[in-house]
């Protein structure tokens, strides 16, 4: 659990460095990542038995980017579906 916890914090880092060049994101693609940051946040503070009821709002997020923005942002997409592995395919 630690190591999925230290692995979403590592993509949340790599989320917030996107999101501070403007050349790289544009506004509708850094609101969605805004809030995907957010619930990234939300679910890291959670104890281990919430963060299993309450991953839903981050891999939804996470899933519309993957849908509105693969092709102009392939980068962030590949983060995207590393939060996506790591909600379903771990105790987070």
């Amino acid at each position: 659990m630690t190591t999925d916890n230290d692995a979403l914090k590592e993509l949340l880092q790599t989320i917030r460095t996107e999101m501070a060049d403007p050349d790289k994101v544009d506004l509708e693609a850094q609101d969605l990542l805004m809030v995907l940051h957010d619930d990234i946040e939300v679910l890291l503070d959670l104890s281990s038995e919430a963060q299993q009821t309450d991953k839903a709002p981050v891999a939804e997020a996470a899933s519309t980017f993957v849908e509105r923005f693969e092709v102009d942002h392939p980068a962030l997409t590949r983060v995207m579906n590393r939060v996506l592995n790591l909600l379903a395919g771990s105790g987070v």
